[in-house]
């Protein structure tokens, strides 16, 4: 309650100075307040109450109680002049009248006083004082209250003006003091600001590494595997058309590596002003007509509607032509990689009303956020969405930007997602010409980084009964597992959405998944996978190799987690294992009756609940291990990781490791302060240092 009346007029539109004040203000009106309406119950009850004492106690409690209503209503100034008064008043009538003879003339100090707290003006001080000290002496000698003796000396002058003068000198060097503080607090908070800000871009710098290397490491590893796979199937004692499909399959990869390296050096070319650029005149009709030849069919793929309209038949521009290729090249690559089935793309050439030759490239792709758009043109940059977590080193708009600068050739981006994206690319008017005859030749484009895959000659003579769902982003390493898995009936998914609308109306054998794809990458299809209580054996064949997304993977249940480029004979043995297994388990589940399954169940809850008791009261000792937790579960040891491994996925090993930094973790957010010694000494462990390094490993990196 007494805080509630201390905050009334209190508003966010006021300084700290003008807080306090009227905090302050409150206090002593309600103080005043207090003891008027004390007094008038006390003096009543006491009978000593005459008409003079009530009407002036009766008015301090009317008067102090306005000054509260004031300050309630946000009328903060007129309070203070209004208190001001009030108090001169009543100390006038108080001294002079209801409490005559006891002295309170002393009390008129506190009016300067109080004008030094509330107002800022000097002049409105000095008056005051003036005033106070007017007070003291004026009525004395009209009305002769006190003998002449008393009143006729100058000390309660020199009192007032003393204290006035001590207390404005502290009030003025307070003020001063609070100034400086508010000086440094600003300065401490900007530096704080500018450690946040540094922190946080420390922290998008280190995020933005991350990604870029590990979708690095997924462009080349891709085509890695893809080479080292088909390398193996070349055979020269075969006719040369048998390993014509594997020679260029190496061949398109190699280009695809080298591409890749080449875009990521022509950036710091670009980046260091060394691009040198070798103009001709090309034709742009032509040039245009060459991309539509070469695009039409991957388009066509993808159910999107490919058109170009050029309104400049007879145009010339002058540029380097690989260059410009690789630039335009980079834009379409985008185009046909963000656009989703059944989409549109259009590439419009005209002149504008200067002359300059415009030319637009629209899709309507996923588009990019309007904050993002700045920022799309920047060395490795990459929008974040579904599909580049997957694809892309972020080298690409980059890149071209820096060629159509090199050629001070202007491009701009607008976007506006799921509906439109538009590219536009001006040549200003003095790179262009009018053809005046007719070209010997088309020009020729260098290879595009996208080659259409090519048809798979591979036929099953020889199928498995049992069934396989491959969840691959890559068409032409889809085609490469298909071809090592070719004593099995595979089932083909592009990412996991696909996967799961398969497995509505399919069952499996087993699922062989990728780790980084578009839409729904193998991590969410996984934990999807395990909430349906689907228990289909998964194996994840990814580029990742990062030790944070196998440990993510295992946890959650998979079987196996293999790297490319893989060993085709590990790939199979660990396929026959998993099926092998799952087989077992389905013949296993079969034989059981009902109530055998009820039982089973119960059992395993059983099993699962001592396993966890065993581990709380156990995990504290160093000596802890494998041998210890079967011996307290009265299994063996090769009991034990029959069991464990069906139950939960995990070895002896994995499980109790697994349980020591989950109660550390536990403990840190009980005890965030607590030191490393104690918290290892706390879940059994005897390296500390080495123990903190892995937890900080399991709960940063994985789980971020």
């Amino acid at each position: 309650m007494l805080k509630r009346i201390l905050y009334l007029g209190v508003s966010q539109t006021l300084s700290s100075k003008e807080v306090k004040r009227v905090k302050v203000l409150n206090l002593i009106a309600m103080i005043a307040l207090f003891h008027a309406v004390f007094f008038l119950v006390f003096d009543t009850a006491t009978g000593s109450l005459d008409k003079a004492k009530g009407i002036s106690l009766g008015l301090d409690a009317i008067f102090y109680g306005s000054v509260i209503y004031f300050q309630k209503i946000n009328l903060v100034k007129p309070a203070r002049f209004i208190f001001m008064f009030i108090l001169f008043v009543n100390l006038l009538v108080h001294c002079n009248y209801a409490f005559k003879g006891f002295y309170g003339e002393y009390q008129y100090i506190v009016i300067p006083l109080f004008s030094i707290f509330l107002f800022d003006n000097k002049y409105v001080h000095y008056a005051l004082l003036v005033l106070s000290i007017a007070g003291f002496y004026v009525p004395n000698m009209l009305l002769h209250i006190y003998p002449e003796q008393y009143f006729g000396y100058l000390n309660a002058l020199m009192l007032f003006v003393g204290l006035f003068c001590i207390v404005n000198f502290f009030k003025n060097l307070n003020e001063k003091n609070e100034k400086l503080l508010n000086i440094e607090k600003n300065k401490v908070l900007k530096d704080k600001e500018i450690l946040e800000r540094q922190q946080k871009e420390l922290k998008e710098l280190n995020d933005f590494k991350s990604h870029f290397f590990v979708n690095l490491s997924h462009e080349i590893k891709t085509p890695l595997t893809l080479i080292k796979g088909h390398a193996t199937n070349i055979n020269f004692e075969k006719p040369k058309e048998q390993n014509q499909k594997h020679l260029h399959v190496l061949t398109t990869q190699l280009h695809q590596i080298e591409t890749i390296i080449s875009d990521i050096l022509d950036v710091s070319k670009t980046n260091s002003k060394k691009l040198s650029l070798r103009k001709e005149l090309i034709h742009i009709s032509s040039f245009f007509d060459d991309y539509k030849a070469q695009f039409s069919s991957l388009f066509s793929q993808k159910k999107i509607s490919f058109t170009i309209i050029d309104k400049c038949k007879d145009c010339l521009i002058s540029c380097d032509t690989s260059l410009f290729s690789k630039a335009i090249n980079n834009i379409i690559v985008n185009s046909l990689k963000f656009t989703p089935k059944y989409g549109t793309f259009e590439i419009v050439i005209c002149r504008i009303p200067n002359n300059d030759i415009q030319i637009t490239i629209s899709d309507t792709g996923i588009g990019i956020p309007k904050e993002d758009i700045s920022k799309v043109f920047q060395h490795f940059y990459q929008a974040k969405n579904h599909i580049t977590k997957s694809q892309g080193s972020g080298v690409g708009l980059s890149f071209t930007k820096g060629i159509l600068d090199a050629h001070d050739f202007l491009i701009t981006l607008t976007s506006t997602p799921n509906v439109k994206t538009t590219f536009t690319i001006t040549i200003p008017n003095q790179y262009t010409a009018i053809q005046s005859g007719t070209l010997k030749q088309k020009n020729k484009l260098p290879v595009t980084t996208i080659l259409e895959a090519p048809k798979s000659t591979h036929s099953l003579t020889k199928k498995s009964t049992h069934k396989i769902l491959l969840v691959e982003d890559h068409s032409l390493m889809r085609d490469y597992i298909k071809s090592v898995l070719k004593n099995y009936e595979v089932t083909e998914a592009e990412h996991g959405e696909h996967a799961l609308e398969i497995l509505k109306h399919n069952t499996f054998d087993l699922i062989v998944t990728d780790f980084m794809m578009p839409i729904m990458d193998g991590e969410i299809l996984v934990k999807t996978l395990k909430k349906q209580k689907n228990k289909t054996p998964i194996i994840v064949l990814t580029a990742r190799s990062d030790n944070g997304a196998k440990l993510k993977m295992l946890r959650l249940g998979i079987d196996s987690y293999l790297h490319k480029p893989f060993i085709e004979e590990e790939l199979l043995l660990t396929i026959k294992r998993a099926i092998f297994l799952y087989d077992e388990t389905k013949s296993f589940e079969k034989s059981l009756s009902t109530q055998d399954k009820i039982e089973l169940i119960a059992e395993e809850t059983a099993f699962q609940k001592r396993l966890k008791n065993t581990l709380d009261l156990h995990l504290h000792d160093k000596n802890f291990g494998v041998e210890e937790l079967a011996k307290h579960l009265k299994l063996s040891k090769s009991s034990l990781q029959r069991k464990l491994k069906l139950t939960l996925g995990q070895t002896p090993n994995q499980v109790i490791t697994e349980a020591r930094f989950l109660k550390a973790k536990e403990l840190l957010k009980e005890n965030p302060n607590i030191k490393k010694v104690e918290l290892a000494n706390l879940v059994g462990v005897y390296n500390a240092s080495y123990f903190f390094k892995k937890l900080e490993e399991r709960f940063t990196i994985v789980e971020n």
